[in-house]
């Protein structure tokens, strides 16, 4: 009753007051502009909406008609306009069109998580639901002391704990699942880089780019992965990586512009690095007269080294022991085929293959060593062999740690559990499992 008191009182002020000063009813009754105006708004609302968007939508303020918001109401309120100060904060505000054509999305990195964890409780039989415990929520970024409304709200709603919130970390390198983080590189100005800056090229079936990990863990180094084809003049080496398709990725190469750039680059003294696949690539030609990977047949190869591939089975997978002047290294041979040097000199000299000793080569390289190539991945993971490439292609100054391969590994994951323990009731999950509450 108290607030159709005050409407009462708001209206007639507002209107006594603009009557006194002469105004006119009928100008403020103005139809057609309502019907613009508001037909505008709800027919755009309408196209840009899908069509659970929109029942929801209705359903919600159907449900607002009668009823006196609660508690319950002002904090989901305030829970979700926190999401979305975050996301914009963090994406900008065009990153907010994704939210609401898609409210369920649910990764707290993007937004959503609450809508992901009570949504996904909603979605199981009661037996199912019965069978979780608790959850643990993970990319959390900002002031973590800013979420602890959102964690208590999350108990209460689904009456289960939340044993953490894990916030965003940058000081670990962990090698990533797939290659999805190497998704759509853009072109790169070097020029921006105030360190000396080495290209991959990022081939359609790109394979082992992990190989390149510890290239990025070097503080004075930059390294890219490039998709387009630009000048290549500003970096100072080029790596052809591994590849799931070679000839596929070959034919892409010649017909996207990359062999041009690359033959441009090496007649300014650049440095090409072949691996694998793309060591392959960089022969005369690659035969595959069984079409292993498509139709028979065979391929021009760049025409950078003097070697000549043919693909054939079986697939050749071998932990590889290996020296490059003088220096010990490890890697390992995953590929399809035989490569063949017709000239040229050796990379590398191949001690052992599978705990096998052996004396052999593999690889090879140009008379002035600016052009390498080899099937062994893992090269950079020997802080030895990285060092060595580096001294290659002129950045003697560069600081390479004495920790790599599985020691270098272990550390970062030691600085996982760490990051993990420190933010997650570790105790509580152990507690749980082995008593079986």
């Amino acid at each position: 009753m108290l607030a159709i008191v005050g409407f009462v009182i708001v209206i007639g002020a507002v209107i006594g007051g603009f009557l006194m000063e002469g105004g006119k009813l009928l100008v403020l009754f103005q139809p057609a502009e309502f019907l613009i105006i508001g037909g505008a708004a709800l027919g755009s609302l309408l196209v840009a909406s899908p069509v659970k968007v929109v029942k929801t939508m209705i359903a919600q303020v159907m449900g607002t008609i009668g009823s006196p918001p609660t508690k319950e109401s002002y904090t989901s309120l305030l829970v979700m306009l926190y999401e979305i100060f975050q996301a914009a904060r963090k994406d900008g505000l065009v990153a907010m069109e994704a939210h609401v054509e898609k409210p369920d999305v649910a990764d707290i990195d993007r937004g959503g998580v609450f809508a992901q964890i009570i949504g996904t409780l909603e979605c199981l039989e009661q037996n199912q639901r019965a069978q979780i415990r608790g959850c643990i929520i993970n990319r959390f970024r900002g002031d973590i002391h800013l979420f602890k409304e959102g964690v208590h709200w999350i108990e209460e709603k689904t009456e289960k704990p939340v044993f953490g919130v894990l916030p965003w970390y940058n000081h670990i390198q962990i090698e990533p699942e797939d290659s999805v983080v190497i998704e759509n590189p853009k072109k790169v100005a070097v020029k921006e880089s105030q360190n000396p800056v080495v290209a991959v090229i990022r081939l359609p079936h790109i394979s082992n780019f992990t190989d390149f990990d510890p290239l990025l863990a070097i503080n004075n180094l930059d390294m890219y992965f490039l998709e387009k084809a630009q000048s290549l003049a500003a970096f100072r080496a080029v790596i052809l990586p591994g590849s799931k398709n070679t000839r596929f990725d070959l034919n892409w190469i010649q017909t996207s512009g990359w062999a041009k750039a690359l033959s441009e680059y090496l007649s300014s003294g650049g440095y090409v690095l072949g691996i694998c696949g793309g060591y392959q690539m960089m022969g005369k030609a690659v035969h595959d007269p069984t079409g292993l990977e498509g139709q028979p047949g065979s391929s021009e190869g760049l025409g950078l080294l003097p070697i000549e591939t043919t693909l054939k089975a079986p697939k050749t997978t071998t932990l590889t022991h290996f020296s490059w002047d003088g220096q010990p290294g490890a890697g390992y041979e995953i590929h399809m085929g035989e490569t063949i040097r017709t000239a040229g000199t050796p990379l590398f000299s191949v001690t052992e293959r599978n705990q096998n000793p052996c004396r052999d080569e593999d690889g090879c390289e140009s008379a002035d060593s600016k052009i390498m190539g080899t099937y062994i991945h893992g090269l950079f993971n020997n802080p030895t062999i990285l060092k060595s490439w580096l001294n290659r292609i002129g950045l003697n100054d560069i600081d390479v740690s004495n920790i790599g391969g599985i020691e270098a590994r272990n550390r970062e994951y030691d600085l996982l559990a760490e990051h993990f323990q420190k933010h997650v009731d570790v105790d509580r999950i152990v507690k749980m499992v082995v008593n079986r509450v």
